[in-house]
């Protein structure tokens, strides 16, 4: 019988803690299957101050109360708190670092929730974070198989290791899993005497005259892991906006893998989902559909109508998720006799102009900033179709989601979804494709989407197609479980 793995997730944002991005779904999803699979998987995350203790269950470990951590010249403490999640399967233990410098007392993950400014000590905070990693570790006396990590927020969690524990360490491997190439995680090099690393270590994390901690985690790394093989080969050879780390990747092409994701079938489950108020009874998906459009209406404060279509988006708001065409077209879209329902939080550019459009419009757009589950789901269930629009999609979470529950996606096809999306033709297909990720594509989608919807047994039966198609993270942790058994031969 094979040796049990044990794995310990690491990622600033993980699902039911918090989200910021699609990768908290990613990271908890994955956790989960690995957990049904055999393996011991864990994870581990900081406690933003939003992050309430009571509805988490999170609880103090004796023997890892006030770790000492330096920062710089500054030595802070952090405690190490415990929790769990689960599905109807599965149940993974959780890690938290709690510090009320750096977590505690700030309420958001990279930017205050309300003022949706940027933290200016964010490298300081991600530093900390990362040097708890592997003080737990080495306190817990457990130095994981495979430590996996997926954003620029964990990606120091290598090199520290490496710098700081080099023996302790050294049969643990480090996994990366390159969720978005684009956001790299930039400060100023003057801060990187934060980081408390030899010189030998931070010179080869240095680009460009900055701490770039993408590079960190790419260097340091033993494999890559992207989820699209078109994403890969785009920030291979990108050499105009990759800010020179395409060359990085082409040098580690034989350390990656393309291993794509999935969603949690347990909890993106209509059946049985949690935050739906009304779930689905019988396979009538009917009902299902108009039960949660009423909800959603009602929740938002709209004037229902059965033939007034329902759009949704559920995402942080940025370029990479295509938020800058999206404003360019949205007052042309509102002059239709249409409902939109965004939820999200990000650039502030965007929060206050989404938030202007909404309060000129209140009966066609409304905005929720922040992160809800009750929100997101309901939004999936209740909406008739969805924006997803990201450039360059490298998980399609969105789009999965969304087709789960019956949301019809508009999306350019790119990346991840080049082998799960398919254009409406006729009875078939389960998108309404865009030829590119412009304005001017969007608004000519949109149109043939209200079309569609206008013939409501032809709009039922892409319904049906969406609802169908099968997302499940099964086959892919089987993937993930090979690389790591590759990786500790």
């Amino acid at each position: 019988m094979a040796k049990q793995l044990s794995i310990l997730n690491v990622s600033g944002e993980i699902l039911p803690y918090c989200k910021w991005t699609d990768s908290a779904d990613y990271n908890s999803g994955l956790s989960l299957s690995l957990k049904e699979k055999g393996l011991d998987s864990r994870i581990m995350i900081p406690k933003y101050g939003y992050i309430s203790e009571r509805k988490n269950r999170i609880h103090d470990i004796n023997r890892l109360r006030e770790m000492p951590i330096q920062i710089g010249d500054i030595e802070d403490f952090a405690t190490i708190k415990s929790s769990s999640f689960q599905n109807t399967r599965s149940k993974v233990q959780s890690y938290i670092t709690t510090n009320d410098v750096y977590f505690n007392k700030l309420k958001g993950v990279i930017q205050d929730n309300k003022s949706a400014e940027e933290f200016p000590n964010n490298l300081e905070r991600f530093a900390f974070f990362c040097r708890s990693v592997i003080d737990t570790c080495n306190l817990l006396s457990w130095f994981p198989d495979v430590i996996h990590i997926n954003d620029w927020m964990s990606a120091l969690v290598p090199v520290m290791a490496r710098a700081i524990y080099p023996d302790e360490f050294k049969n643990t491997k480090f996994l990366f899993t390159i969720q978005d190439f684009y956001d790299q995680g930039e400060f100023d090099w003057k801060e990187s005497k934060y980081l408390n690393l030899p010189d030998e270590y931070l010179k080869q994390i240095k680009n460009k005259n900055k701490v770039n901690l993408l590079k960190a985690g790419i260097t340091f790394s033993d494999k890559l892991v992207v989820t699209d093989a078109k994403y890969l080969e785009h920030i291979a050879n990108d050499t105009e906006n990759s800010n020179g780390l395409s060359t990085i990747i082409k040098a580690k092409m034989k350390n990656i893998s393309v291993i794509k994701p999935g969603i949690d079938h347990w909890l993106w489950n209509p059946v049985k989902d949690e935050y739906l108020v009304n779930k689905l009874v019988d396979d009538d998906w009917e009902n299902f559909k108009y039960n949660n459009k009423v909800e959603l209406v009602n929740k938002f404060g709209f004037e229902y109508h059965p033939k007034r279509a329902m759009f949704g988006i559920v995402s942080n708001f940025s370029k990479s998720r295509g938020f800058d065409y999206l404003l360019e077209s949205i007052e042309e879209l509102l002059k239709e006799d249409i409902q939109i329902v965004i939820m999200g939080d990000g650039d502030k550019e965007y929060r206050d102009r989404l938030t202007e459009i909404s309060n000129n419009n209140p009966e066609k757009l409304q905005v929720s900033i922040g992160f809800d589950e009750y929100i997101a789901h309901t939004i999936m269930a209740g909406s008739d179709m969805y924006f997803s629009l990201a450039p360059l999609e490298a998980l399609g979470m969105q789009f999965m989601h969304a087709c789960k529950y019956g949301a019809v996606p508009i999306t350019p096809i790119n990346c991840a979804l080049n082998e799960i999306a398919e254009d409406v033709d006729g009875e078939d297909g389960n998108c309404i494709a865009m030829k590119d990720a412009s304005s001017k594509s969007l608004i000519e989608s949109f149109k043939r989407a209200l079309e569609l919807y206008a013939d409501s047994e032809s709009f039922f039966g892409i319904t049906k197609n969406c609802i169908y198609e099968e997302f499940g993270w099964d086959e892919n942790t089987m993937e993930f479980e090979k690389a790591y058994r590759d990786l500790v031969k």
